[in-house]
């Protein structure tokens, strides 16, 4: 995949790619001046990081239950 395309698929910009270089935080593979984004790594990436709402949305019920009982 080109920048333009993970940046379109990941909703961010292309400093924030270029910052995910640096920082070895995304696999690539540079060609001729042009980097390129393996699907099936960024794919990965998205896994590894996957955060489910619904256990946020409980634990966020948990913490304001405790509150409620402290007041």
């Amino acid at each position: 995949m080109t920048g333009e395309q993970v940046c379109a698929m990941l909703h961010i910009s292309s400093r924030t790619l270029q910052k995910l270089r640096d920082e070895k935080g995304i696999a690539y593979t540079a060609i001729g001046g042009k980097f390129l984004y393996p699907l099936s790594k960024l794919q990965l990436l998205l896994e590894e990081n996957y955060r489910s709402y619904v256990r946020y949305i409980k634990r966020l019920i948990i913490i304001y239950a405790h509150y409620l009982i402290l007041l």
